[in-house]
């Protein structure tokens, strides 16, 4: 599960994870106007946007029994390209129950299927009073979101968040097939538009490439997108990352001296850059260890 960045109020937002649905008290809208609005804030005011999500928007409403504070909104499908379009943004969001403020949070991932939400015991009771009770009906499969999910890249190649949602999903599955759809999902995010600016950034997006590149044993792509990025980083900690992948990728391919020239390439941009003391501290010191370990099966016979 993602968690979002909490302003204020205690609130988790999530498109992954799934509530536990076998000990769930499941709720309807009922007569309550219930939305999911965007806010925009400055030095010296908030502005509420208009709704990204309403009470018709809502299949259900859930309460776990394990962890009654946490209550999820799973919306209808027809609404699920609508709630993605809407908060493809970095924004914060609230919550608005007949007209009153319950809590914020800022969306750092959109929404579309679900949307879990923690509150504190008095904004639960005035949310759920006079709701009407329902039967907990099954979620959508982790099958029916990728599948709703590549029909949405199909449709859209551009959409980078999209592409990124559907690599999370494919991961999801811990399968060698999948970790291979996955890692070409996160080629095509990082060779994208970088229209969603701040959202996907390189320096996030690559462990979860180097897993996919781990899980599949395809270190000689995964050296020549690492290679390919070293052209162009967008900054300097992407630039230390890349190195430190490439000589993990030549030493996983066999390659001993190629790790450790880039590994001294590696040391060279360290000492060049501009970051923190500390953190070129901790990668001296990783390095140490990486050149011994190179240099140890170097000298083995």
């Amino acid at each position: 599960m993602r968690i979002f960045l909490l302003l204020g109020l205690s609130v988790v937002l999530s498109t992954v994870g799934q509530p536990c649905r076998s000990e769930a008290s499941a709720y309807l809208p009922g007569s309550k106007k219930i939305e999911f609005k965007l806010v925009s804030a400055s030095s010296s005011s908030v502005s509420v946007g208009p709704a990204v999500a309403e009470s018709e928007d809502i299949e259900d409403i859930e309460v776990g029994e394990r962890n009654p504070r946490v209550v999820n909104f799973r919306f209808k499908r027809r609404s699920w390209g609508k709630i993605w379009n809407a908060t493809k943004v970095r924004a914060s969001g609230a919550l608005i129950v007949d007209g009153k403020l319950v809590t914020t949070a800022e969306f750092l991932h959109p929404l579309f299927a679900a949307s879990s939400v923690e509150l504190d015991s008095a904004s639960l009771r005035a949310l759920l009073e006079g709701l009407p009770r329902t039967r907990a009906e099954p979620a959508p499969t982790r099958a029916e979101r990728i599948r709703w999910l590549e029909a949405l890249v199909k449709s859209a190649p551009a959409d980078r968040l999209a592409r990124a949602e559907l690599a999370w999903k494919y991961m999801d599955a811990n399968r060698a097939g999948d970790a291979r759809k996955a890692a070409a999902q996160w080629e095509a995010v990082l060779d994208g538009s970088k229209a969603e600016e701040g959202l996907l950034d390189p320096v996030d997006i690559l462990p979860f490439l180097r897993e996919c590149y781990e899980k599949t044993g395809a270190y000689d792509r995964a050296a020549a997108r690492y290679r390919k990025m070293l052209e162009s980083p967008e900054s300097e900690l992407e630039d230390v990352q890349l190195r430190l992948l490439l000589v993990e990728a030549d030493e996983k391919r066999g390659r001993r001296d190629a790790a450790l020239r880039d590994l001294d390439a590696a040391e060279a941009a360290l000492r060049s850059s501009g970051l923190p003391p500390g953190f070129r501290d901790e990668q001296s010191a990783l390095y140490r260890k990486l050149r011994e370990r190179l240099t140890k099966k170097t000298a083995s016979p």
